[in-house]
């Protein structure tokens, strides 16, 4: 069967890629071709359809314009070359056959105004395909394509290697964001307490350390993860603190803080959390927060996560040094480029530093990411006054060892205390208004028997204090507050 001779129906309009980056791209990020539409590709002897959602028509032409090879219906993510050819025009799939265009086919170029967008015009094959070994005058590529693929290939393989780094961070994020409500919960319940913050934290990033294998208890990684997430504080990998409530809070709901059996705690300040409904819903003057308000436990985690890709953390941490002005001795450069101080727009963060390069249990240096996350959760319990409570109107230091009530009188019921034994620099002084009448020492009450006897007679002495509780964990202070007059 002869082909179509007519010259109006094998006409193809295609856009020329003459340059480099033309050759590059091709038809990636480009609209799909319409039937009649192609892209001439010279000089060129191999094609890839990396990055393409289309299949497309390849057609090598030698230096003749007479037609080498044809790849019909070249699906995505392949590759293709014809080493006698010195061109390729790409067509939209099936476009090819439409048009008669086969080996041994010649193209011709009609006349036209753009440069950049020619028409080519496939002539009738006078006598068999050529052969490839026999092709006349046909000029030498020189390894052209083979130098456009090594310049393509490190760039493709970074933009690679940068989605799967960051695929790693996102979902490390998602754990770390589950860790920090884990511990807000534990702190929801646990008196805002650094231990019981510590702890849940430690529980919600067990997934992330990887703590145990399948059946492994995880009361046996538990302790493996707390003394590896207050290992990370002082290197510097990880950091919390506590946002609200604030002292300022203290200072404006505290009260005197009681046991689960409503004995005062001796030098213990807490917030109430009973009754909120029926109570006053002003706010404070100090804090600007409603007692509703100062109920709420604000954290902020801050992590290194750990950049495992080979070549992108490198790469990433040495830029955003730059950017973050973490080299301050040392002029903002980029190679022998000088780069302009980003400090002044508000761009640079220089918190993220230290996190940059933290070491890891064996001190050494490791490629990390700062990532920030929030969590806020209604306390459960009354919250307590402690060491790490931040101050007024601005947040402490981050979380460092479990810290201690602020008032120095306190007992051993009201929490854990500073693990240096020594002055904490975050207590607050002895003549603070926060304390005022309950700077003192407040003596325990006696409990009465209802039944009658002693303390001792129904055995309760002997029992733990948190054998059973039952009722509310103090007075009301209104006889009318659980209802109306």
């Amino acid at each position: 069967m002869r082909l179509n001779t007519d010259p109006v129906a094998r006409r193809v309009r295609v856009r020329v890629a003459a340059n480099f980056f033309a050759r590059l791209r091709g038809l990636i990020g480009a609209p799909p071709l319409a039937s009649g539409e192609g892209m001439w590709i010279a000089p060129c002897c191999a094609v890839h359809t990396f990055g393409m959602t289309r299949p497309i028509d390849v057609v090598f032409v030698n230096g003749d314009g007479c037609v080498v090879a044809v790849h019909a219906q070249l699906p995505p993510r392949r590759l293709r070359a014809c080493w006698t050819a010195r061109a390729t025009l790409e067509l939209a799939a099936g476009f090819a056959d439409q048009a008669g265009i086969r080996p041994g086919a010649r193209l011709r170029w009609a006349s036209g105004g753009d440069p950049n967008v020619r028409a080519c015009v496939v002539e009738e094959r006078a006598g068999p395909a050529p052969s490839r070994s026999r092709l006349p005058h046909r000029r030498p590529i020189a390894g052209s394509a083979a130098i456009e693929w090594l310049i393509a290939a490190p760039l493709v393989l970074l933009l690679g290697l940068g989605a799967l780094q960051w695929a790693l961070l996102f979902h490390g994020r998602q754990a770390l964001d589950y860790a920090l409500q884990q511990a807000a919960r534990a702190g929801a319940v646990g008196g805002a307490s650094a231990a019981s913050i510590e702890r849940g934290l430690a529980q919600g990033l067990l997934p992330y350390f990887g703590g145990g294998s399948a059946g492994h208890p995880v009361s046996l990684s538990l302790p493996d993860a707390i003394v590896r997430v207050r290992a990370g504080q002082p290197a510097g990998w990880l950091q919390w603190r506590q946002l609200s409530p604030t002292r300022a809070s203290f200072d404006d709901w505290g009260e005197p803080a009681r046991d689960a059996y409503g004995d005062p705690v001796a030098g213990a300040i807490e917030i109430p959390n009973d009754n909120l409904r029926h109570r006053p819903r002003v706010a404070g003057a100090l804090s600007g927060q409603t007692l509703a308000d100062a109920n709420l436990l604000k954290l902020e985690l801050r992590y290194g996560a750990p950049l495992s890709v080979p070549l992108v953390g490198a790469l990433a941490v040495w830029w955003m040094e730059i950017l973050d002005g973490c080299r301050a001795s040392e002029a903002r450069m980029l190679g022998a480029v000088p780069l302009p101080s980003v400090s002044a727009s508000g761009a640079s963060q220089p918190w993220r530093c230290v996190f940059y390069r933290a070491p890891d249990e064996n001190g050494r240096p490791v490629a990390r990411w700062p990532v920030r996350v929030y969590a806020l959760v209604r306390m459960h319990t009354p919250a307590r006054l402690w060491a790490h409570t931040p101050a007024h109107g601005s947040p402490a230091a981050p979380g460092g060892a479990p810290g201690s009530p602020a008032p120095s009188g306190s007992s051993a019921s009201a929490g854990p205390q500073t693990s240096s034994g020594g002055a904490d620099p975050l207590a607050l002084p002895a003549a603070s208004p926060i304390l005022g009448a309950w700077a003192l020492e407040l003596p325990p009450a006696a409990r009465v028997n209802p039944l009658g006897g002693d303390a001792t007679a129904d055995g309760s002495a002997g029992r733990a204090r948190d054998f059973l509780q039952i009722g509310a964990d103090r007075q009301l202070p209104n006889p009318a507050s659980c209802g109306p007059n």
